[in-house]
């Protein structure tokens, strides 16, 4: 049964809760495509509500919270204790996710208009991996699909190899090029937020497992 499902067969917190979830998951990937769009087109004012809008989500997530926690004071039991137990880090997971776009916002308004330093192509192609990294935790989190979360954790690797080659390419800049380390430091700090948020998405699937199985395992164990 997915999240979905068991979510309309309910009544009262429950739907709430898991209707509130996916609507902190929505606001999230909407935060993240908006960081990247702001950041490749330089738009400080979309970069600026995207900073803005941060604020948003940390009080769904609370809100989020005090549901849970107002359903675990009587008592919960069973599947449903499971349930509540992953929102609890589902919810911190999907925070931090959001707080990396936030980041990446930020970096397009201190790069300014027009940017000090033009993009690399490789930040964007990184930023689209990670767009489909997260779109996918969030579908097998909603369906508690075991095996596509297992297979979604594979991708973090090469997520992490290109973040190593951005990395290697904007410090050779910097060394060859000296009057570009300021803006090649916002780079990096964009290409960070990136690699966090794939680093997010494998918590994801975690919980996913978790949710599906009642069991905690360490689904990040890279071989890259």
């Amino acid at each position: 049964m997915s999240l979905t499902t068991q979510g309309a067969s309910e009544s009262g917190t429950t739907d709430q809760v898991l209707a509130d979830v996916w609507r902190l998951a929505q606001l999230v990937e909407g935060q993240v495509a908006e960081s990247l769009r702001t950041l490749g087109a330089s738009d400080l004012e979309g970069a600026d509500a995207v900073v803005h809008a941060d604020l948003e989500v940390n009080a769904l997530r609370y809100r989020i919270e005090e549901l849970v926690t107002a359903e675990l004071a009587p008592g919960a039991g069973g599947e449903r204790l499971r349930l509540l137990i992953a929102v609890l880090y589902v919810i911190s997971d999907l925070e931090r996710i959001a707080d990396h776009a936030a980041g990446t916002a930020k970096v397009a308004l201190m790069l300014g208009r027009p940017p000090m330093r033009a993009l690399p192509s490789s930040i964007l192609h990184l930023g689209d991996q990670v767009q489909a990294m997260l779109s996918a935790g969030v579908a097998v989190l909603r369906d508690r699909d075991v095996e596509a979360a297992r297979r979604l954790v594979g991708e973090d690797d090469a997520i992490d190899r290109l973040y190593d080659d951005i990395y290697g390419e904007l410090i050779a800049t910097m060394t060859a090029e000296p009057d570009t380390i300021v803006p090649c430091t916002y780079q990096l700090w964009a290409t960070h937020n990136l690699e966090r948020i794939a680093d997010r998405v494998t918590n994801l699937c975690e919980r996913t497992v978790y949710l599906a199985t009642g069991r905690i395992e360490d689904l990040n164990i890279s071989t890259y």
